[in-house]
Formats: C-alpha cells, structure tokens, sequence
C-alpha cells in the first residue's frame, strides 16, 4: 500500500493520535490496599480446661396421666351403652389405679398433672355412670 494512503485522515491503518487525560483528573484508589501491620493479641491467662456442659434436660410426660386418659375416654363412651358398661367399669378401674400414681408423679416430679386429673376425672364419671344405669336397669 503506497504511503500516501497511510497518511491519509480516516484511514483504517492510521495510528491514533496520543490522548492525554484531562488536567484535573485523579486516579482512582487501588483496588487492594495493603492489610495494617500484625499485631500479636493480648495475653491471656491459663483458665483450666473446658469442659463440655450438658443442655438442660426437658420436663418429660406424665406416661401414666396420660394412660389413665386414654382408658378414661374410652370407658366414658363405653359406659352408656348397656352390657357393654361391665367392660367400661373395668376400664375406669384401672384408668383410676393410673390415675392416681400420675396425680402423685406430677407433684412429686415437678410434671404435667393436667392429663392424670382429666383422667380421674372421667373414670369417676364413668363408674357414676355404670352405678346409674345398673340401678335404672336392674333394680
């Protein structure tokens, strides 16, 4: 390619002419900037060994009041209907044998006694309600 055509305004092959930045112009801060000087941490006195601590254990369940629920339920529904309340009878019995021990269980052992009185309270029910319908029926 001749030399004319290089000099030539607007020419691919021209080289740019130099810029310079504007005189008021600053450049930026470095994107990492060099970390402060170590400085050793302050000393510290021997504390004796650390030792793992257990979490609080939880209040656990009253098992008992809970039983005595459950059977108390069943033979508050099972007490109404005739010849069947024999086994509802027997039901309240043991839920109130249950019963008793949870209510003890909850005082004793700082546990939920809500479940063991609910209990009671339904085979008692229960029982008042055999005695009813025997008397209605058989006397």
């Amino acid at each position: 390619m001749p030399d004319e055509y290089k000099t030539q305004q607007g020419h691919p092959y021209q080289t740019p002419p130099n810029y310079q930045a504007p005189p008021n112009y600053q450049t930026p801060p470095p994107y990492y900037q060099n970390p402060p000087p170590y400085q050793a941490p302050p000393p510290q006195y021997y504390q004796g060994p650390q030792y793992y601590q257990h979490p609080p254990q939880t209040k656990k369940g009253n098992g008992l009041g809970s039983a005595s629920l459950a059977l108390g339920i069943i033979a508050i529904i099972g007490s109404w209907i005739p010849f069947l309340n024999v086994v509802s009878l027997v039901l309240a019995i043991i839920s109130l044998g249950l019963g008793i021990p949870g209510l003890i269980v909850g005082i004793v052992a700082q546990r939920p006694k809500g479940v063991a009185i609910a209990g009671l309270i339904l085979a008692i029910l229960s029982i008042w309600i055999y005695t009813a319908m025997y008397a209605a029926i058989w006397l």
